[in-house]
């Protein structure tokens, strides 16, 4: 076995056990994570080298939207326990939730201008979708399954 293939399995054992530590944070199942992960460095072909640089970045992104998503869930709690909300109240509420989800959209969109330090185009654009096959590919497993 080359010194690179030892280094890979390295790296990936490493990335693996990270994962099971922010998965178990984020109330994740640590196996399906870990073969989320898994499946997007096999489907965006990531070297070594890139799955270094871009993991650590995509679990910063994952903690800033999950930190907006928050904040909108607040939001929506004040929203479900007040039951009297006037025209003032409510252009606050509205003003504050189109603010998070252009935070969201900013935060998106930095991530992906960022990846272009990284990864080539064409792995940018199946990152860009990758979540949905994921859970497509998953949907169609458990349909499967249930069979």
């Amino acid at each position: 076995m080359s010194v690179a293939n030892k280094i890979k399995k390295i790296i990936i054992v490493l990335l693996i056990l990270t994962t099971i530590i922010f998965a178990q944070h984020r109330g994740m199942n640590p196996a399906m994570e870990n073969y989320r992960i898994y499946q997007m460095t096999n489907d965006l072909e990531l070297t070594t080298t890139q799955s270094q640089q871009f993991f650590p970045m995509l679990r910063s992104h994952i903690t800033k939207m999950e930190n907006i998503e928050k904040e909108i869930q607040n939001l929506d709690k004040k929203v479900n326990s007040d039951n009297s909300i006037n025209k003032t109240e409510y252009r606050k509420i509205r003003d504050k939730l189109m603010s998070l989800e252009r935070r969201k959209l900013n935060e998106k969109s930095k991530f992906l201008n960022n990846l272009e330090n990284i990864l080539e185009p064409e792995q940018i654009a199946k990152y860009m979708f990758f979540d949905r096959k994921f859970r497509r590919d998953m949907q169609n497993r458990l349909k499967h399954r249930r069979r």
